[in-house]
């Protein structure tokens, strides 16, 4: 009845370790598998034949081979268990699976290993995942880093920047670490903060996107014309904003309405009558001197 009683157990912890939903090996002190869960042959492929008697390592890759005899297998053999080990198993179709095995061994009354028990868990789609995104993650860095534009992170609640790109330096001429390190007030030109700053409660309060223009104070002393648009805040208060230079175009438009109203002056301080018409012949301007000579105000000429 003992033997029954024990046959019977040992089918039940048989069946458990074949049956497992792991992948599991066990193998002697020599290294050679004695066994391994079904769920073990079908992620690589093999029959049970093909695998037991042979080297465990037989089925790793070279460089998962030499990192376990010259770093794992010693810390194992000293230890008696190793955990989440990175190994990559190759397939019997040449396929490369990314590993995580931990495994815990049984010594003899001299503290001699006879006897290892493994589980491996497949990482290969999650390791994919994570290269994936990390492949994600450094193409959005490299478009931070060259943007042309400034893209910074501000923080509205404390009125700082938190996080900006190199443009800040070749707009600006700031170093990123002198950028983030004041308030961004302080960047800002005194007759445009109080817009600056109706815009961010604007953004506060849960404004979609935001755009406006104010001038920021460059590391030379002069101040410089900048577009920005923003993202609304957050629960953090925390914006996302593309700064672009538009000093030029603003020189520009500031020399055109100088120009107008230079030759507005000029228009307007002769007794002659004048106007101006596109190439449809469609009046556009008309001086005071047309006014009084049509009888009519400018507007209807």
């Amino acid at each position: 009845q003992k033997e029954e009683d024990l046959f019977r157990s040992e089918e039940r912890f048989r069946k458990l370790y074949t049956d497992t939903p792991t992948m599991l090996h066990s193998i002697d002190n020599e290294g050679r598998i004695q066994n391994v869960s079904k769920r073990w042959l079908e992620k690589l492929g093999y029959e049970l034949d093909e695998v037991i008697g042979h080297k465990s390592t037989k089925f790793l890759t070279e460089e998962s081979r030499r990192s376990a005899a010259e770093q794992y297998l010693p810390k194992f053999f000293k230890e008696g268990y190793v955990n989440n080990v990175p190994y990559q198993y190759v397939t019997k179709g040449g396929d490369v699976l990314d590993i995580l095995l931990s495994a815990i061994s049984e010594k003899d009354d001299n503290g001699n290993i006879i006897h290892s028990l493994a589980a491996l868990e497949d990482i290969t789609d999650k390791k994919q995942a994570e290269e994936k995104i990390h492949a994600a993650e450094e193409n959005l860095k490299h478009t931070f880093d060259i943007s042309p534009s400034i893209i910074a992170k501000a923080n509205l609640d404390s009125g700082s920047f938190i996080e900006a790109n190199q443009a800040v330096t070749r707009i600006l001429g700031y170093s990123i670490e002198e950028f983030t390190s004041k308030p961004f007030m302080e960047f800002i030109h005194p007759d445009d903060r109080q817009r600056t700053i109706d815009e961010a409660s604007e953004q506060l309060k849960g404004k979609d996107v935001t755009f406006f223009e104010n001038r920021y104070l460059c590391s030379d002393g002069s101040y410089k014309w900048m577009a920005w648009h923003g993202t609304r805040a957050d629960e953090n208060g925390i914006v996302t904003a593309i700064g672009s230079d538009i000093n030029e175009r603003k020189i520009v438009e500031e020399e055109i309405i100088k120009t107008k109203q230079f030759y507005e002056n000029i228009t307007e301080g002769v007794q002659d009558g004048i106007w101006v018409t596109d190439k449809d012949n469609v009046i556009f301007y008309a001086n005071s001197a047309m006014e009084k000579i049509a009888g009519i105000p400018r507007e209807q000429i």
